[in-house]
């Protein structure tokens, strides 16, 4: 599977990493599956590697585990900013009720329409609860707690989250 020949080829770089610069900050940072495996690197390095001081920031990442790796993430991770968007479909997969659980600390940007400002929406970060699932956060704008918007998932901060050439 590409995704665990990807996260092997991660593990082995911050391996390296962090035996070359012990004591380092280790900052993981991913957009969807690269949000995931963010997630999974982070915890990994602290716990196989003994990382110190580790962040995850992630932008539209799916659930990754359930509950108990929530609090497993939560209670090894320094600092951890799960960033979401309006109605972005992939924050909301797979589903909660398959068992799958969010880690904290859920960001939320909201755009509201606003014809007075250049670009006409201003967009609002919303801080929620530290559950990872906060029901006034992204999971109150989906519908039995599936969202839909792709165009949503592809920009973040007023960033565009993907290359438009052939050079992706």
């Amino acid at each position: 599977m590409a995704s665990m020949r990807m996260m092997a080829t991660f593990t082995a770089a911050i391996a390296e990493l962090l035996a070359a610069h012990p004591g380092s900050r280790l900052v993981a940072v991913g957009h969807s599956m690269g949000g995931a495996l963010a997630q999974l690197a982070g915890l990994e390095a602290k716990l196989l590697y003994n990382a110190t001081h580790t962040s995850v920031f992630t932008f539209g990442c799916p659930r990754v585990g359930n509950l108990a790796y929530q609090e497993l993430f939560n209670s090894f991770i320094d600092i951890s900013w799960r960033f979401t968007h309006n109605r972005d479909i992939v924050p909301s997969v797979p589903m909660q009720l398959m068992g799958f659980h969010h880690v904290a600390r859920e960001v939320w940007e909201v755009d509201v329409e606003d014809p007075s400002i250049a670009g006409g929406v201003e967009r609002k970060l919303l801080m929620c609860d530290g559950t990872g699932e906060d029901p006034s956060c992204h999971n109150s704008a989906c519908y039995l707690g599936l969202c839909t918007s792709v165009a949503d998932h592809l920009v973040y901060l007023g960033l565009h989250m993907y290359q438009d050439d052939d050079e992706c």
